[in-house]
C-alpha cells in the first residue's frame, strides 16, 4: 500500500523510494540504512535524547539497543526509538518476528523453529556486529520460538 501524498513521487518500498532519491537531485526520503548504505546516499546527522548530533550506523543503532536492552521485558516488547546514551542514533527499532503459535503444517513449523534458531545464533557470524550477539533475552526468543507446534501436535501436546 502506497501512502497518498499531497505532493511527490510515489515509490513502493525501500528499494524504489532510495532508488528515486537517488535518481533525483534534491529529493529527500526516509529508508532502512542498509538501503541508505547500499545506494549510497546521502544522510543527515540527527540530535538524540542527550542532545548530540549522531550519524546513523551500524554502531549507533546498537548503542541505542544497548541503553535499553538491560530492561527488556520477557515478551519481548520495547521500543529503542530515542533512546538514552550519548550515542544512540534516535530512529532506530528492532525487527519484530509475527508468527502464529499454532501452524497448520508440522514441517513449516519445524523449518521455522529451526531458521530463528539458526538466525539468533550460528546465522550471527554473517552479519555486522549487531546487540544480538550481546543479547541477554535469547531464552526468552528460545521460548517463544519453541511454542510453535502445527495444530496436530497441539493435539498431542507436543513440541
Amino acid at each position: 500500500m502506497l501512502a497518498q501524498w499531497p505532493v511527490g513521487l510515489l515509490d513502493d518500498g525501500n528499494e524504489g523510494v532510495a532508488d528515486a532519491v537517488k535518481n533525483k537531485f534534491g529529493a529527500i526520503g526516509y529508508v532502512e540504512l542498509s538501503y541508505a548504505f547500499a545506494k549510497d546516499l546521502q544522510h543527515v546527522l540527527l540530535q538524540n535524547r542527550a542532545g548530540a548530533w549522531v550519524d546513523a550506523s551500524p554502531q549507533t543503532i546498537t548503542n541505542a539497543a544497548d541503553s535499553t536492552v538491560a530492561k527488556m521485558p520477557d515478551d519481548l516488547q520495547q521500543s529503542i526509538t530515542d533512546a538514552a546514551g550519548p550515542s544512540a542514533h534516535p530512529i532506530t527499532s528492532y525487527s519484530y518476528l509475527l508468527f502464529f503459535r499454532q501452524q497448520s503444517d508440522s514441517m513449516k513449523a519445524d523449518g521455522f523453529r529451526k531458521f530463528v534458531d539458526w538466525v539468533l545464533y550460528d546465522g550471527q557470524a554473517y552479519g555486522a556486529p549487531c546487540i544480538m550477539r550481546r543479547f541477554r533475552k535469547r531464552s526468552s526468543i528460545a521460548r517463544n520460538i519453541n511454542s510453535i507446534r502445527s495444530r496436530s501436535q497441539a493435539k498431542r501436546g507436543r513440541r
